[in-house]
């Protein structure tokens, strides 16, 4: 049973390792407030959120706050975006990928 959980663990860490995965990062002057996103070229995983709070906490070691509901970040999946091609006649949209989106604050000491 361990070796059938490893294995998973190890396709699921491969499969999530192929993502492509870009962050843009915006900071207020004082570098207190930071809007974090991470754009991947598939619906964001489980994965892919703790890369997230792993750059948060990068940006922020003495801790971070969410300012959204809740304190989770915003997670958007994949979808078709408004490009339109013909292939084999069919039409496909054009695929975006999708993101995690968060505006942190950093805590003070």
């Amino acid at each position: 049973m361990r070796l059938i959980t490893a294995v998973l663990i190890l396709i699921a860490f491969q499969a999530f390792a192929a993502q492509e995965i870009k962050f843009d990062i915006n900071s207020s002057e004082n570098r207190k407030t930071h809007l974090l996103t991470l754009h991947t070229d598939e619906t964001p995983s489980v994965e892919a959120l703790k890369v997230w709070l792993e750059k948060a906490q990068q940006l922020c070691p003495e801790g971070t706050s969410l300012d959204y509901d809740n304190s989770i970040p915003l997670l958007r999946e994949s979808q078709c975006g408004d490009a339109h091609y013909q292939v084999d006649d069919e039409l496909v949209c054009e695929q975006i990928g999708g993101h995690i989106f968060g505006k942190i604050s950093c805590k003070d000491i």
